[in-house]
């Protein structure tokens, strides 16, 4: 029993306090093991074509397009260029 709790009770419900090292390291390890494996971050296919219009205009003009050029281009209402900038 190390700081009133259990050794096999802390890591499992991570009542684990400060200056405990061997607690916190036993349940970062726990945690690794039981966490899903994370996918790479990665963008939609629309997400690709909004950053490959953007890429190309400002290559070709010298700056970023504004918000209503990529709305007439992909013929969208303003809202989903907003959200998509953003």
């Amino acid at each position: 029993m190390a700081n009133g709790f259990p050794d096999d009770v802390a890591p499992v419900y991570g009542f684990v306090r400060a200056g405990t090292g061997v607690l916190n390291r036993r349940f970062a390890h726990w945690l690794k093991q039981t966490a899903p494996p994370r996918k790479p971050a990665g963008f939609t296919e629309r997400q690709g074509q909004y950053l490959a219009f953007t890429h190309a205009y400002t290559k070709i003009n010298g700056r970023p397009p504004a918000e209503a050029g990529m709305r007439k281009y992909f013929r969208v209402i303003p809202p989903i260029v907003y959200q998509m900038v953003r």
